[in-house]
Protein backbone atom coordinates (compact mmCIF):
# COMPACT_ATOMS: atom_id res chain seq x y z
CA UNK A 1 0.00 0.00 0.00
CA UNK A 2 1.13 3.63 -0.99
CA UNK A 3 1.52 6.05 1.63
CA UNK A 4 -1.51 7.54 2.81
CA UNK A 5 -2.80 10.80 0.95
CA UNK A 6 -1.51 13.76 2.79
CA UNK A 7 1.10 11.75 4.83
CA UNK A 8 4.59 12.76 3.78
CA UNK A 9 7.08 9.65 3.10
CA UNK A 10 9.86 10.15 4.89
CA UNK A 11 11.18 7.22 5.18
CA UNK A 12 12.24 4.42 7.25
CA UNK A 13 10.71 1.16 8.34
CA UNK A 14 8.02 -0.75 10.52
CA UNK A 15 8.73 -1.76 14.13
CA UNK A 16 7.28 -2.68 17.15
CA UNK A 17 7.49 -3.38 20.88
CA UNK A 18 11.07 -2.44 22.60
CA UNK A 19 12.71 -1.61 19.13
CA UNK A 20 10.27 1.16 18.43
CA UNK A 21 11.45 4.18 16.58
CA UNK A 22 15.37 1.89 16.90
CA UNK A 23 15.39 1.08 20.91
CA UNK A 24 16.68 -1.30 22.70
CA UNK A 25 16.67 -3.04 25.93
CA UNK A 26 20.60 -3.14 28.26
CA UNK A 27 21.45 -3.10 32.04
CA UNK A 28 18.76 -0.80 32.86
CA UNK A 29 15.84 -1.39 35.31
CA UNK A 30 12.20 -2.22 33.93
CA UNK A 31 10.38 0.98 33.31
CA UNK A 32 6.82 1.85 34.90
CA UNK A 33 3.80 0.88 32.30
CA UNK A 34 3.14 4.20 31.59
CA UNK A 35 6.67 4.98 30.46
CA UNK A 36 8.10 4.98 27.17
CA UNK A 37 11.18 2.86 26.42
CA UNK A 38 14.53 5.23 25.15
CA UNK A 39 13.52 5.75 21.57
CA UNK A 40 15.24 7.21 18.71
CA UNK A 41 13.08 9.69 17.09
CA UNK A 42 12.67 8.74 13.95
CA UNK A 43 10.08 7.50 11.41
CA UNK A 44 8.84 3.98 11.64
CA UNK A 45 5.82 3.89 9.46
CA UNK A 46 2.79 1.78 10.47
CA UNK A 47 2.72 -2.03 8.78
CA UNK A 48 0.52 -0.99 5.52
CA UNK A 49 2.84 1.64 4.84
CA UNK A 50 5.21 1.96 2.20
CA UNK A 51 8.47 3.98 1.73
CA UNK A 52 9.58 2.42 -1.53
CA UNK A 53 13.22 1.99 0.33
CA UNK A 54 13.66 5.87 0.89
CA UNK A 55 16.22 6.98 3.62
CA UNK A 56 15.55 8.86 6.46
CA UNK A 57 17.19 12.19 5.16
CA UNK A 58 18.91 15.57 6.03
CA UNK A 59 20.24 18.26 4.21
CA UNK A 60 21.98 19.30 7.04
CA UNK A 61 26.41 19.04 7.05
CA UNK A 62 25.35 18.90 10.82
CA UNK A 63 22.42 17.92 11.30
CA UNK A 64 20.68 17.50 15.09
CA UNK A 65 19.27 14.03 16.68
CA UNK A 66 16.66 13.30 18.49
CA UNK A 67 15.85 10.83 21.53
CA UNK A 68 13.54 10.67 23.96
CA UNK A 69 15.02 9.45 27.09
CA UNK A 70 13.52 8.23 30.49
CA UNK A 71 16.31 7.40 32.86
CA UNK A 72 18.17 10.10 34.90
CA UNK A 73 20.47 10.64 37.36
CA UNK A 74 21.36 8.56 39.56
CA UNK A 75 20.18 5.33 37.35
CA UNK A 76 21.76 6.66 34.57
CA UNK A 77 25.46 6.53 34.69
CA UNK A 78 26.59 7.48 31.42
CA UNK A 79 25.19 8.90 28.18
CA UNK A 80 26.90 8.20 24.16
CA UNK A 81 26.58 9.20 20.82
CA UNK A 82 28.26 7.67 18.44
CA UNK A 83 28.24 8.41 14.50
CA UNK A 84 29.11 5.78 12.40
CA UNK A 85 29.08 5.25 8.45
CA UNK A 86 26.98 2.80 6.75
CA UNK A 87 30.06 0.36 6.76
CA UNK A 88 30.26 0.71 10.23
CA UNK A 89 33.33 2.72 11.18
CA UNK A 90 33.06 5.16 13.95
CA UNK A 91 33.56 8.58 13.21
CA UNK A 92 32.43 10.51 15.68
CA UNK A 93 31.99 10.01 19.37
CA UNK A 94 30.75 12.07 22.40
CA UNK A 95 30.19 11.76 26.19
CA UNK A 96 26.89 14.03 27.02
CA UNK A 97 25.17 14.84 30.04
CA UNK A 98 22.31 12.80 31.79
CA UNK A 99 18.99 14.83 31.57
CA UNK A 100 17.46 15.83 34.39
CA UNK A 101 14.14 14.82 33.73
CA UNK A 102 12.54 12.00 31.40
CA UNK A 103 12.05 13.62 28.02
CA UNK A 104 13.06 14.57 24.78
CA UNK A 105 16.62 15.58 23.76
CA UNK A 106 18.12 17.01 20.78
CA UNK A 107 21.89 16.23 20.49
CA UNK A 108 23.43 18.72 17.30
CA UNK A 109 26.82 17.17 15.72
CA UNK A 110 29.61 19.54 16.41
CA UNK A 111 30.80 22.40 14.23
CA UNK A 112 34.13 21.21 14.52
CA UNK A 113 33.04 17.94 13.18
CA UNK A 114 33.83 17.04 9.53
CA UNK A 115 30.46 17.34 7.52
CA UNK A 116 28.41 14.13 6.83
CA UNK A 117 29.17 13.70 2.51
CA UNK A 118 26.36 14.33 0.58
CA UNK A 119 25.02 11.12 -0.90
CA UNK A 120 26.23 8.72 1.82
CA UNK A 121 24.24 7.06 4.39
CA UNK A 122 25.37 7.02 8.24
CA UNK A 123 23.86 5.65 11.82
CA UNK A 124 23.56 7.33 14.67
CA UNK A 125 23.57 5.38 17.86
CA UNK A 126 22.81 6.80 21.69
CA UNK A 127 23.86 4.88 24.42
CA UNK A 128 23.07 4.51 27.88
CA UNK A 129 24.03 3.15 30.59
CA UNK A 130 22.79 1.93 33.95
CA UNK A 131 26.17 0.63 35.32
CA UNK A 132 29.37 2.35 35.77
CA UNK A 133 31.58 0.16 33.82
CA UNK A 134 29.28 1.35 30.41
CA UNK A 135 28.57 -2.24 30.02
CA UNK A 136 25.41 -3.30 27.85
CA UNK A 137 23.90 0.19 27.41
CA UNK A 138 20.28 0.24 26.56
CA UNK A 139 20.56 1.91 22.62
CA UNK A 140 18.36 3.99 20.69
CA UNK A 141 19.64 3.94 16.93
CA UNK A 142 19.01 5.74 13.86
CA UNK A 143 19.89 6.30 10.47
CA UNK A 144 20.80 9.31 8.37
CA UNK A 145 21.81 10.08 4.60
CA UNK A 146 22.80 13.78 3.71
CA UNK A 147 20.95 15.15 -0.07
CA UNK A 148 21.55 18.11 -1.44
CA UNK A 149 19.64 20.58 -0.82
CA UNK A 150 17.24 21.15 -4.06
CA UNK A 151 16.19 24.56 -5.53
CA UNK A 152 12.41 23.68 -5.09
CA UNK A 153 13.46 23.34 -1.13
CA UNK A 154 15.87 26.50 -0.97
CA UNK A 155 13.03 29.37 -2.29
CA UNK A 156 10.30 27.79 -0.54
CA UNK A 157 12.46 28.04 2.64
CA UNK A 158 13.58 31.73 1.75
CA UNK A 159 9.96 32.87 1.52
CA UNK A 160 8.75 31.01 4.69
CA UNK A 161 7.88 33.38 7.34
CA UNK A 162 7.89 31.09 10.39
CA UNK A 163 9.36 28.24 11.69
CA UNK A 164 6.43 26.24 10.79
CA UNK A 165 6.10 27.45 7.67
CA UNK A 166 9.78 26.07 7.42
CA UNK A 167 9.16 23.21 8.98
CA UNK A 168 6.60 22.77 6.51
CA UNK A 169 8.44 22.96 3.48
CA UNK A 170 10.72 20.24 4.65
CA UNK A 171 7.28 17.91 5.25
CA UNK A 172 6.54 18.77 2.26
CA UNK A 173 9.77 17.87 0.27
CA UNK A 174 10.08 14.43 3.11
CA UNK A 175 12.90 15.83 4.82
CA UNK A 176 12.35 14.43 7.87
CA UNK A 177 15.40 15.75 10.59
CA UNK A 178 14.80 19.09 9.67
CA UNK A 179 11.23 18.87 9.84
CA UNK A 180 11.45 17.95 13.45
CA UNK A 181 14.57 19.75 14.35
CA UNK A 182 12.97 23.23 12.80
CA UNK A 183 9.92 22.56 15.09
CA UNK A 184 11.60 20.88 17.76
CA UNK A 185 13.77 24.38 18.74
CA UNK A 186 11.15 26.58 17.94
CA UNK A 187 8.65 24.56 20.63
CA UNK A 188 11.26 24.71 23.05
CA UNK A 189 11.76 28.71 22.76
CA UNK A 190 7.74 28.65 22.48
CA UNK A 191 5.96 25.57 24.83
CA UNK A 192 2.86 27.40 25.33
CA UNK A 193 2.39 28.47 21.61
CA UNK A 194 -0.50 26.55 20.22
CA UNK A 195 0.45 26.90 16.62
CA UNK A 196 3.86 24.94 17.09
CA UNK A 197 2.12 22.36 19.77
CA UNK A 198 -0.38 21.46 17.51
CA UNK A 199 2.08 21.38 14.09
CA UNK A 200 4.37 19.36 16.57
CA UNK A 201 1.70 16.75 17.09
CA UNK A 202 0.61 16.53 13.60
CA UNK A 203 4.16 16.28 12.70
CA UNK A 204 4.72 13.00 15.16
CA UNK A 205 1.23 11.69 14.60
CA UNK A 206 1.49 11.03 10.62
CA UNK A 207 0.98 7.37 10.14
CA UNK A 208 3.90 7.42 7.99
CA UNK A 209 6.14 8.52 11.67
CA UNK A 210 4.18 6.47 14.07
CA UNK A 211 5.33 8.24 16.79
CA UNK A 212 2.45 9.86 18.36
CA UNK A 213 2.62 8.67 21.72
CA UNK A 214 5.63 11.36 22.03
CA UNK A 215 3.64 14.21 21.05
CA UNK A 216 3.12 15.60 24.56
CA UNK A 217 7.19 14.68 26.15
CA UNK A 218 8.57 17.62 27.21
CA UNK A 219 11.82 18.92 25.11
CA UNK A 220 14.67 19.49 27.43
CA UNK A 221 17.00 22.27 27.54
Amino acid sequence: MSVWAGDPNFGGSGSSGNTQGGGSRGNCPALAESMQPLTALIPHPKANQSTSGKAIETVSARPTVWVYVPYTAPTAKRVTLILETAEGEEIYRSRLPIPAQPGIVGIALPENQPALEPGKSYQWKYLLSCSSGGDAPEKAIGQIKRIPLAPTLEQQLAQAKTAVDRSRAYVQAGIWYEALTTLGNELKQKPDDPMVKKEWSTLLNYSTVNLGEFALQPLLP
